[in-house]
């Protein structure tokens, strides 16, 4: 899933499904489907299908906000 925000695409992805953050000139690094990105925020989400098991302290997955590095290329780092 991927979503806009002023221009700039960023990518919501399920952290189990990213490589494990490495650090790079103070940037959180990973891998997602071949592509290399920048990892700008986490959240946590209700995992889908828990159907009763979903409430309030149902169980719920790790996801990585995520920017391309070719926007830092393009802009010469981070904003």
């Amino acid at each position: 899933m991927s979503t806009q925000a002023v221009g700039v695409p960023h990518v919501h992805a399920r952290a189990e499904l990213c490589s494990k953050p490495i650090t790079d000139n103070g940037r959180q690094i990973v891998h997602f489907q071949g592509s290399t990105y920048v990892m700008v925020g986490i959240y946590f989400a209700h995992a889908p299908g828990n159907g009763s098991n979903g409430g309030r302290n149902g169980h719920r997955e790790l996801f990585y906000i995520l920017r391309s590095t070719d926007r830092d290329a393009e802009t010469g780092g981070l904003d």
